[in-house]
């Protein structure tokens, strides 16, 4: 969006801009967005609650964890985050909805690759163990690394860290539409070494 306000478009991505301009406007009638900046946890559940029963919102994104102002009620920054979490996860319980919350990793896993081409492991919670506790559900994103000199590729893939039913510390691949930066498959399946993507994916579509 920076480089459209600024009119920094070189010749070869106008193309790709357009495309994920036209993306993103087909979903804009779906989407309620709060812009706004440095809301504390409980304004987000509040307003979160008005619009799934006024509005009909079947599904909250936070987009992320770290925008939020954990305010100065804790010494521990960690304690805050779990407060702000539990707040978010009260609204997933009374309202049952699926609340997603997106966070950044503190500490990825040590290796030489850098941190988008790590796969997220049980010690990347260190530190974060709050939420942890309060998730139902936790997944990882991460990138293939692209051989030396190869393009980046249009797959995403995510970690199962925690299911509070079922399996966990398995993957599965999502394939991504670059230019508007939304998947275009309907969910993938468990890898086995094999790549795959959910056989009933709507190709070309969001």
């Amino acid at each position: 969006v920076r480089r459209l306000v600024t009119a920094d478009v070189r010749p070869h991505e106008e193309a790709d801009f357009a495309s994920g301009g036209e993306r993103v406007h087909d979903w804009a009638s779906r989407m309620i967005i709060d812009d706004r900046s440095r809301l504390t946890a409980q304004q987000v559940a509040a307003k979160a609650r008005h619009w799934v029963v006024a509005r009909g919102a079947r599904a909250i994104i936070v987009d992320h964890l770290g925008e939020l102002d954990l305010g100065n009620g804790h010494d521990r920054h960690d304690l805050a985050v779990t407060a702000a979490v539990a707040h978010l996860r009260d609204v997933a319980k009374d309202l049952n909805v699926p609340v997603v919350v997106c966070a950044h990793f503190a500490r990825p896993p040590r290796s030489n690759d850098e941190p988008r081409y790590q796969r997220p492991t049980s010690s990347s919670w260190a530190n974060s163990s709050g939420v942890e506790r309060m998730a139902r559900v936790a997944v990882g994103l991460w990138l293939p690394k692209p051989a030396e000199g190869a393009a980046p590729t249009d797959e995403i893939i995510c970690t199962v860290l925690k299911q509070t039913r079922g399996d966990k510390d398995f993957d599965f691949t999502m394939l991504l539409d670059r230019p508007s930066g939304l998947v275009r498959t309907v969910g993938g399946r468990r890898s086995e070494n094999i790549t795959g993507h959910h056989e009933h994916q709507r190709e070309g579509t969001p």
